[in-house]
């Protein structure tokens, strides 16, 4: 039997060479992306660990589960150093001694 390299390949639709290629692309770009995602997971604990002085098992444990941490955690955990606040005065800017009224920020609690 005479068999064109155009139009097959050992025998298979050139069709079928071509999704099994893809195929093998796909597999392959996948494996990829998640050891890089898994080396990225790593190194950041690692940085956490290393800036808050918290155990390496302990912080992939905790930070794993998406724990949620209001400030004063945060602050004892070692994530952050302090909790910065807006006062209404800040935002109340004079212009020729006059108080101007301005809005203000979303994040801003009102009192």
């Amino acid at each position: 039997r005479n068999v064109s390299w155009k139009h097959s390949y050992h025998g298979k639709p050139a069709s079928f060479c071509i999704e099994a290629d893809v195929l093998v692309v796909l597999k392959h770009s996948k494996e990829q992306l998640l050891a890089t995602i898994v080396r990225m997971r790593d190194y950041l604990t690692l940085v956490t660990s290393e800036s808050t002085g918290q155990p390496y098992d302990r912080v992939i444990r905790e930070l794993s589960r998406n724990k949620w941490m209001d400030p004063k955690q945060a602050i004892e955990y070692g994530m952050i150093d302090k909790v910065a606040t807006v006062h209404r005065t800040a935002c109340q800017p004079q212009v020729a001694g006059q108080q101007l009224s301005l809005p203000l920020p979303a994040f801003v609690e009102q009192k």
